[in-house]
């Protein structure tokens, strides 16, 4: 029952979203071997690898945990790091909310918040195809991730200096080639992400690692302050001095909507400057 409806789900996204799906999963298969990998190097047993890589599902943070933790820092402060770059998870529930069903499902959906689901559901062009890649793409990485953790701790042994390799670096890369297509086409996600990336690279000197990336989510202000200007705005109708008809501003549509107003029958022709003579008050009293 559930496999056919997986099915005609799936069925509704466009290849290029299955394909991206893909090489997302394949991707984070290699970043959670190397997470795995660099766990096991830096002393922490399986079952807290793998345990952290389900309850928090979240790739960068645990990296940077694990890697606070190999160059000496104390453990609080390594997970309050941690806790700071997965704020951003409150922007991606933010948007999911316009799209995903009220109800208890939500909770799960709060879990399986993600860079790449984000990044993929906010792309589909109808809200049920974004619901649809979110629910995919989460659903599959919470698999994939704590797996392929646990294989890198089983394999973190042959690898002599697995932090070498910059597998961290591919989920970024994977994010930037997601939203690219936005950024190319609309100017209010394009000063969204140059005003975060300013805003990320000239913090970084001054603020622990991992908090950059939070504070760029500032830009997100840029775009809205973007597509508010750009929104329509009402504006005065127009009369037809002849006709009389009232062209009045459509918010929905480019195109106006005509109203026509029944003038009274006049003794002459209606004057070509189309002037409306109104009563005075003398003649209202009569």
């Amino acid at each position: 029952m559930i496999a056919p409806r997986l099915r005609d789900r799936v069925a509704e996204l466009q290849p290029d979203t299955i394909r991206s799906i893909v090489v997302v999963l394949l991707s984070l298969t290699v970043v959670g071997v190397s997470y795995g990998a660099i766990a096991h190097q830096a002393g922490m047993p399986t079952w807290l690898t793998v345990g952290m890589a389900f309850l928090l599902l979240a790739g960068s943070s645990e990296i940077l945990f694990v890697g606070m933790i190999m160059t000496g820092s104390a453990p609080i402060v390594a997970a309050i790091a941690g806790i700071l770059v997965n704020t951003r998870n409150f922007a991606y529930g933010m948007h999911a909310s316009t799209f995903l069903r009220p109800g208890p499902s939500r909770l799960l959906a709060a879990h399986i918040a993600n860079d790449e689901g984000a990044a993929l559901a906010v792309i589909q062009p109808t809200a049920r195809a974004r619901r649809t890649a979110y629910w995919i793409t989460g659903s599959a990485i919470i698999f994939v991730w704590p797996m392929s953790s646990w294989l890198g701790t089983v394999v973190g042994g042959l690898i002599e200096h697995p932090d070498m390799l910059g597998l961290d670096a591919a989920m970024p890369a994977m994010f930037f080639a997601f939203i690219s297509k936005a950024v190319r086409e609309d100017a209010a996600s394009r000063a969204a992400a140059i005003t975060g990336g300013v805003i990320a690279l000239a913090t970084t000197p001054f603020v622990p690692a991992g908090v950059s990336p939070v504070l760029g989510l500032a830009g997100m202000l840029a775009g809205w302050y973007v597509d508010r200007r750009r929104a329509p705005r009402a504006s005065t109708p127009e009369v037809d001095p002849v006709t009389g008809a009232i062209t009045l501003p459509d918010l929905e549509t480019p195109e106006p909507r005509t109203g026509t107003i029944t003038l009274p029958d006049l003794d002459g022709p209606m004057p070509s400057t189309g002037a409306i003579r109104l009563p005075n008050e003398e003649e209202l009293h009569e």
